[in-house]
């Protein structure tokens, strides 16, 4: 592979570190993932049973052939189990941030409650002074009826969320999300290399390019049936484009990734600084309110628009991990034992 035609990936550096602090090292919480949630215990099985039958299989070959197509299901079930491992990191870190997400929006509920609740008191006080309508006051009910079921239910919801979380991985704390700031290096060409040669859907396809020129061979010496002598050459023709551009799309995929790491650290950089910002204008809504130069009602609507900051946030935040995610799959690497690199441990 042309090395100069890929140093866009190896040239960039991009600053950030993806960090969770969870109520355990985050080793182990992901060693209780792989260890206790039901789809991650189904994958492990299928894997062991996978390399059970592969050494079964070499114990009764009597061929190379039989060997190599061994091989290529061993692979094929790898890939399987990876790709699966990938699947439930996803799957159990959207709950998290999902849960996250719950909690943002059930504060803002919390706080449209409130002011609702703060605008149908102060209506029904003006009624006695005859300056608002019974219908004021009736619309009024209504939105702080309806501010309060949305309350109760983000507030349900996140109940439900936690104590499945809790349920299915056997942990008494639900983990909670944050993301720190730092420096990750670029990909050397050494490693960019090791990452090709690793890369299990090449393999696979080298492999079926061995499988097919192997039985073409075969035919041509009359160990097998001549006819199919010309499907097996082209087919292993097939096999040997599709290795190349498996290869090309590793790399188109490693760079993508990377520039969408990359995007997403400065998008989350920018709501992360946004939101500070607004957390200022906050104080200033609180001594406001305090010192009696804004209502209640009007400070609720204040701190409703700091919020929207916060999902912005979150958005980022999310975005952020979700690319990582692409990113350390495309290079090939085990989330069990890579992603602990990527959070802050307790303490730190």
């Amino acid at each position: 592979m042309n090395g100069k035609k890929y140093t866009s990936l190896i040239g960039l550096t991009v600053l950030f570190l993806l960090s969770t602090v969870f109520c355990s090292a985050t080793g182990e919480f992901l060693k209780t993932i792989f260890e206790q949630y039901p789809d991650a215990v189904a994958a492990e099985l299928k894997w062991q049973s996978a390399k059970e039958n592969y050494n079964a299989e070499l114990l009764k070959s009597n061929s190379k052939l039989e060997i190599m197509i061994a091989d290529l299901e061993r692979l094929q079930a790898k890939k399987a189990f990876f790709d699966k491992k990938w699947e439930i990191v996803n799957e159990v870190f959207g709950i998290l941030f999902e849960l996250k997400k719950t909690g943002i929006e059930k504060s803002i509920a919390d706080i449209e409650y409130k002011m609702y609740q703060e605008d149908l008191n102060n209506k029904k006080k003006a009624l006695d002074y005859g300056g608002v309508s019974e219908l004021d006051v009736s619309l009024a009910e209504i939105e702080a009826e309806k501010s309060k079921a949305k309350l109760d239910y983000y507030k349900q919801i996140e109940s439900e969320m936690e104590q499945y979380i809790k349920e299915t991985l056997f942990v008494s704390e639900v983990p909670e999300l944050r993301i720190k700031i730092e420096e990750l290096q670029p990909i050397s060409a050494d490693e960019i290399n090791l990452i090709k040669e690793d890369n299990l859907n090449r393999k696979i396809e080298n492999l079926q390019m061995q499988i097919e020129d192997t039985k073409y061979r075969l035919a041509q010496t009359g160990m097998t049936n001549k006819y199919l002598a010309n499907v097996n050459k082209r087919s292993s023709k097939i096999h040997e484009l599709r290795e190349e551009a498996e290869v090309k799309y590793l790399f188109y995929e490693l760079n993508l990734a990377f520039e969408q790491v990359t995007l997403s650290v400065s998008e989350y950089k920018a709501a992360s600084e946004k939101k500070e910002l607004y957390m200022e204008k906050l104080e200033k809504l609180q001594k406001a309110e305090k010192e009696g130069y804004i209502t209640t009602y009007d400070y609720y609507q204040g701190v409703l628009d700091i919020y929207e900051y916060d999902r912005s946030a979150w958005r980022a935040e999310y975005d952020l991990f979700i690319n990582l995610l692409a990113f350390l799959k495309a290079k090939g690497e085990n989330p069990e034992e890579i992603l602990a690199d990527y959070f802050i441990k307790p303490g730190e």
